[in-house]
């Protein structure tokens, strides 16, 4: 488990508050269950560090940020300075 995973978890545990982990399979399948979670939370933190995901993970931002719900954390493992700057190039656009 990387590093700012494990510092996740200690902050949330800190707090006392509910932690829900979800495999990119339930939200990107349309699982209700999944949505209703995703959607919902007070704060969303999602890694965004695989490609193939960023499709479906930039629309479920967006879904929240429509819902009235903008507090999502991006996490991004920087490999490639390329890639990490079409990102925040990306997330600038949805943010108003």
């Amino acid at each position: 488990m990387p590093a700012y995973v494990n510092s996740g978890l200690i902050a949330v545990c800190s707090m006392k508050a509910d932690l829900c982990h979800m495999n990119f399979q339930y939200l990107d399948f349309g699982e209700i269950d999944a949505l209703d979670k995703f959607h919902n939370a007070d704060v969303a933190v999602v890694d965004m560090s695989i490609h193939v995901q960023q499709a479906s993970l930039f629309y479920h931002i967006g879904m929240r940020e429509n819902m009235g719900m903008p507090e999502t954390i991006i996490l991004l493992n920087d490999t490639d300075p390329e890639f990490t700057l079409s990102v925040k190039v990306i997330l600038s656009l949805l943010i108003i």
